[in-house]
C-alpha cells in the first residue's frame, strides 16, 4: 500500500502535532497487520531541513518519522535537479545504509551512478570554486558565511558555481 503523500491521504489540523501524528502511525501499523502489507509513505521535508540527512527532517512533529521502522530520504544535489541522493537514515531491521547517487533520467525515471562520477561532479565545484575565488580577489568567502548562507559573497558564489550552499561548504571546508 502507498500513501502518497500524506497530507493528501488525511486531514491535518496541524502537521506539528505530535499526538495525531502518533495516532495516524498507530492506524497505518494496524493497516498493514490486517492487510499484510508493508504500508509506503510519501511525505515531505521541513524546508529549514530539506538538505539534512537524518530520519527526522520530515515536516511537522516527529512522531511519524519515529513510529516508523525505516526512513529513506531523497535529496536533490544543488541546483541540479537530475541528480539526487537517496539514503536511509532510519533502518530498524537492519545496519544503517550508506547514500547511493541517483541521476533523474530524461523519461523520469532514477538510475543509479557510481561514485567516480559524484567524485568527478565533486572536483569540477571544487575547480569552479577555486576559479571564483581567484578571479574575485575582493570577495571574502569564509566557511561561517557561507554554512550560514547570509553573505551577498556566498550567493554569488553559489549562483556562480550552481551549487547550494551546503555543497560550496563542504569544499570551502576542504
Amino acid at each position: 500500500c502507498v500513501i502518497d503523500p500524506l497530507a493528501a491521504a488525511v486531514a491535518l489540523q496541524n502537521e506539528n502535532d505530535n499526538s495525531t501524528l502518533s495516532a495516524i502511525a498507530l492506524a497505518l501499523r494496524r493497516l498493514a497487520r490486517d492487510t499484510n502489507c508493508a504500508i509506503l509513505v510519501s511525505h515531505h521535508t521541513s524546508k529549514a531541513r530539506r538538505e539534512a540527512e537524518e530520519h527526522h527532517a520530515a515536516r511537522g512533529g516527529s512522531a511519524l518519522t519515529g513510529a516508523a521502522r525505516w526512513v529513506m530520504r531523497v535529496i536533490q544535489n544543488g541546483c541540479d535537479v537530475s541528480l539526487l541522493t537517496v539514503n536511509i537514515p532510519k533502518n530498524s531491521y537492519g545496519p544503517p545504509l550508506p547514500a547511493t547517487p541517483l541521476k533523474r533520467l530524461d523519461s523520469g525515471a532514477l538510475r543509479e551512478i557510481g561514485n567516480d562520477h559524484v567524485h568527478a561532479a565533486r572536483e569540477t565545484l571544487l575547480r569552479d570554486v577555486l576559479r571564483f575565488i581567484q578571479s574575485n580577489p575582493k570577495i571574502e568567502v569564509n566557511p561561517n558565511a557561507v554554512r550560514l548562507n547570509c553573505s551577498r559573497a556566498t550567493k554569488s558564489l553559489c549562483r556562480a558555481v550552481n551549487a547550494s550552499h551546503r555543497q560550496v561548504l563542504e569544499i570551502v571546508r576542504e
